[in-house]
């Protein structure tokens, strides 16, 4: 063989990298997970007080956490203090005041699907040289002259990567009763959170030695200011037991920023400590501030007759300054109904319900998790030179988006209906629930032509809807001295887009896979489809030596063949089509409860059924990183799927195709817990001691860390995308950071 090619074609021969020797008996076999993880530890601590009068009331109490995680050099701390007052200052007035503190200082590792010298840790683990050593003869770290792009994984362990978070969670209230039955309260509260990064990356990391040593600081404000008044008449006349409630309230969020950066270090001795150290003849240096405002006016009537039938009526008006000048307001209106139908004689005549419920409801709900100022047109700034002679700097602003005054809520109607039963006494309860849902005016950025001079637009574009079943079981299969409980809850949803305008598809782009190869469309929005519709080429194996395909003229024995889907007779763009579903059929948990004695066992099941992952971390690693890469396409190994030379470079498809598309079921074991109460009868009121296990084992097909990680959906939700954003880009799993299997042990007393 040489280099895939047959000895005719090849104009010289393939010379192996390493002999057969050095792969027989290698100088170095360095495990690079091993080298970066470790067994993670944490721990927590927990006390509070409560007492008070009659007319006084208190809680005081503080809790520190602190975790090691798996990740060398990954680790958090948190302190929190809580203090809860309130006092009845007479019969008709009543003060409260809720406070909460808390200082969370973390150390962060490089996590994430970066690439090349930006790659995160895990890929570097997952794709550097395991013939390598650490560090070389002269004490630096090794690079691969094969992939000098990546950087040496140990390391990233030297970068000094520090978050340091602040937050005040405040509320007040007044409460007064003028007159009986009704009751007026104000609330007022703030939510502030401060934050402070600081990076530095020293010149043992590649990056760093790129930049020369590059520091980083950035600083970041938000706060939520809360006013709501409300006002709630409650009156009971005979069999008839009603609720009225109106109310107001305002909210305003405002963020601030604030960035530095220098690199060109001499020494890396000052971190991120003496930003002015650096020769950088340009510091990076930025800010930002931004406002917006909500106020909403909202009522709700709730009437029970005869505490058999029940009714509720809600109407919200809500504001938001994130839209247009002329769509400000919404009005989402709800209900609801509900019989006790087990308190009729006749139903108790039939002996077999112990409790029955049927409930109705309709209601419609807003979103408004857009950007700030997303309906104005934006202005950015450009750095730009004025002068080529002498290079005089200067600075350029340009509308950076479209103006969208039509801009509006995005809204969803709901529909449900619901069943709650009751048999043998209340020993086996079973709740069932059924919902069809429908949004429309999704707000979704949008390509747009060229010749507008943008890329893309945020507008209300489309129509999804969502239908679903819930199913919960409660049985007390046991009681008396030996007691056992079992709760069971299953749950499947089916969501369609029924229109997206005339945008058409939105395509969903991957991450960079690796080194030079660019990212790919993945998933797809498609009217007709569901959300979560994973997007690719159909992959129909290996060519074969004698083998012609005519929609791939110029392949080469060992090259991946892919399905001419629009039978045009060529392999392109065109012939994607979606290859898997990230949705799950079914999602369901199973808890078992047992207590004798003193005893007390809890064990947690659940699960999903039908979902797929795109697997772009087995993509890379078997390329030629596994020894899933010695199964690869030769003259004298034909009998495999696996191409060549990879898809990265085909000149036909792509490396997003249904080759790596992997069914993602699974059954875990989420919580085991083992407790025991000591008796005490003198002091402590109660004593428990436990042992707890999360994610004990799982049984799956997924060849993955995880198959219940989602890499895309999980950025977009961190980065304050609305669930619909997360759910479109969900099912890809890239280097994404699995759940732990963790043991805890524990002490609660109460005197």
């Amino acid at each position: 063989v040489y280099g895939g090619k047959t000895e005719g074609e090849a104009s010289t021969a393939y010379k192996p990298y390493y002999t057969d020797a050095q792969i027989n008996a290698p100088a170095h076999n360095t495990d690079w997970f091993d080298e970066i993880t470790r067994t993670g530890f944490q721990t927590q601590h927990n006390i509070s007080v409560t007492g008070g009068t009659e007319s006084t009331k208190y809680l005081v109490s503080g809790n520190f956490f602190k975790q090691n995680g798996v990740v060398k050099n990954n680790d958090m701390e948190r302190y929190t203090g809580r203090i809860n007052l309130e006092q009845k200052v007479s019969k008709y007035v009543n003060l409260g005041v809720n406070m909460t503190l808390s200082r969370n200082q973390t150390n962060n590792v490089p996590l994430g699907s970066g690439q090349n010298e930006n790659a995160s840790i895990m890929v570097a683990a997952a794709q550097f040289n395991p013939l390598l050593p650490i560090k070389d003869e002269n004490g630096d770290y090794t690079l691969n002259s094969q992939a000098a792009f990546l950087p040496n994984p140990v390391s990233l362990l030297e970068i000094t990567d520090k978050t340091m978070k602040e937050r005040l969670l405040a509320t007040a209230f007044v409460e007064v009763k003028p007159i009986q039955d009704l009751t007026l309260k104000a609330n007022f509260g703030i939510d502030r959170n401060y934050q402070k990064r600081s990076v530095y990356m020293p010149k043992t990391t590649l990056y760093g030695q790129k930049k020369g040593g590059q520091a980083d600081i950035a600083q970041y404000d938000k706060s939520d200011y809360l006013m709501e008044l409300t006002a709630n008449y409650t009156k009971r006349l005979g069999d008839h037991n009603f609720s009225v409630l109106a109310g107001y309230s305002f909210q305003r969020f405002t963020d601030e920023s604030l960035y530095a950066g220098n690199s060109q270090f001499l020494i890396d001795g000052f971190l991120y400590n003496n930003l002015g150290a650096g020769a950088y003849p340009k510091p990076s240096v930025g800010s930002s501030a931004s406002k917006d405002e909500m106020a909403s006016f909202f009522g709700r009537v709730n009437y029970t007759f005869n505490d058999k039938y029940l009714a509720t009526v809600t109407v919200r008006r809500d504001g938001s300054s994130r839209f247009g000048a002329n769509n400000h307001w919404g009005t989402f209106p709800s209900g609801s109904l509900a019989w006790r139908a087990s308190e009729e004689d006749f139903v108790k005549n039939w002996g077999v319900f112990s409790n029955l419920k049927v409930r109705a409801g309709y209601g419609v709900t807003g979103n408004e998790r857009i950007g700030d100022y997303a309906s104005y047109a934006l202005v950015s700034t450009n750095h730009v030179t004025l002068d080529g002679s002498n290079n005089m700097p200067g600075t350029h602003l340009n509308q950076s988006s479209p103006e969208n005054a039509s801009l509006k809520w995005e809204t969803t109607t709901q529909y449900n209906v619901g069943f709650d039963m009751g048999f043998f006494n209340n020993r086996l309860s079973v709740t069932l629930d059924g919902y069809w849902k429908k949004t429309k005016d999704l707000l979704l950025k949008v390509s747009l032509p060229y010749y507008t001079g943008f890329t893309s637009g945020q507008q209300n574009v489309g129509e999804i809807s969502n239908r679903g079943f819930e199913l919960d079981i409660t049985s007390h299969n046991l009681t008396g001295d030996f007691v056992w409980d079992t709760k069971f809850n299953l749950a499947l949803n089916r969501n369609k887009v029924l229109d997206l305008g005339s945008s058409g598809d939105i395509r969903i782009t991957s991450s960079k896979p690796m080194g030079t190869v660019s990212e790919n469309d993945y998933a797809i929005v498609r009217e007709g489809e569901p959300l979560g519709s994973l997007y690719g080429w159909k992959y129909i194996g290996v060519l074969q030596e004698g083998e012609s395909y005519a929609a791939q003229p110029n392949s080469k024995p060992g090259d991946p063949k892919f399905e001419d889907v629009n039978n045009d007779g060529k392999i392109d763009a065109d012939d994607r089509t979606i290859i898997g579903n990230a949705n799950p059929d079914l999602i369901f948990g199973l808890t078992n409860n047992f207590a004798w004695k003193g005893f007390d066992l809890s064990i947690f099941f659940q699960g999903s059924i039908g979902n797929d992952l795109l697997n772009m971390t087995r993509m890379n690693l078997e390329w030629k990183r596994t020894t899933d890469a010695l199964n690869r396409w030769t003259p004298s190994n034909k009998n495999t799927d696996i191409p060549r030379n990879g898809f990265y470079y085909s000149q036909y498809g792509g490396y997003v195709n249904d080759h790596f598309i992997e069914d993602a079921s699974f059954l875990r074991l989420k919580n085991l817990t083992l407790g025991y109460t000591i008796p005490f009868k003198k002091i402590v009121s109660s004593c428990r001691v436990y042992f707890s296990a999360e994610n004990l084992f799982t049984i799956t097909g997924y060849s993955g860390w995880d198959p219940e990680v989602d890499t895309k959906a999980n950025e977009a939700a961190q980065s304050g995308g609305s669930q619909q954003t997360a759910n479109a880009g969900a099912g890809m799993d890239f280097n994404a950071y699995p759940a732990m299997r963790t043991y805890t042990v524990g002490l609660n007393i109460t005197f």
